[in-house]
């Protein structure tokens, strides 16, 4: 089977949601939840793009609790946006412009807010041998080179033609 094949034709209602749960399997499998997964697949192919929580409940049978505790686990991270509507009192989300992008920023300050604590931990080891501080020195040290790789590769993507505020 070819990788393209199928890509022309519209897909149906339910390739839709097979993507959705297989975006939900994903990230059940990289440790968050498998809401977190379908609410982001949802929103990357919904039509309109802006969904109410009451759309998402629905689309997704989930709970309405869950899709707000959920929604703001994902507007934390950087990829999803709430929305105030005029004239209407429902809560809207969608994705995020350059989604994955601001997930990766969001990431980057992870990245420092580690290397600092790896900073406290030797602070706090003080004139403790080098083979007990040795795995906070491996943390803060890979931590520093994978927050110089992504900055240099985001700052490259953008320069790339990234639209939007990411």
């Amino acid at each position: 089977m070819s990788v393209n094949e199928g890509v022309d034709r519209a897909g149906t209602e339910a390739d839709i949601m097979e993507f959705v749960e297989q975006m939900g399997g994903y990230f059940e499998s990289s440790g968050l939840t498998r809401l977190a997964g379908r609410l982001l697949g949802w929103l990357l192919v919904c039509d309109p793009e802006r969904q109410s929580s009451e759309e998402l409940a629905t689309a997704l049978a989930a709970s309405s609790g869950g899709i707000s505790t959920t929604a703001r686990m994902l507007i934390q991270f950087g990829f999803i946006e709430r929305l105030a509507v005029a004239g209407d009192r429902r809560t809207f989300y969608r994705l995020r412009p350059n989604a994955f992008a601001a997930g990766e920023r969001e990431r980057l300050r992870t990245m420092a807010d580690l290397q600092n604590l790896a900073d406290t931990g030797l602070k706090a080891l003080g004139g403790a041998p080098p083979e007990r501080s040795r795995r906070l020195h491996e943390m803060r040290d890979l931590l520093a080179y994978m927050e110089k790789v992504l900055a240099g590769a985001l700052g490259r993507y953008g320069q790339c033609g990234e639209e939007g505020d990411a």
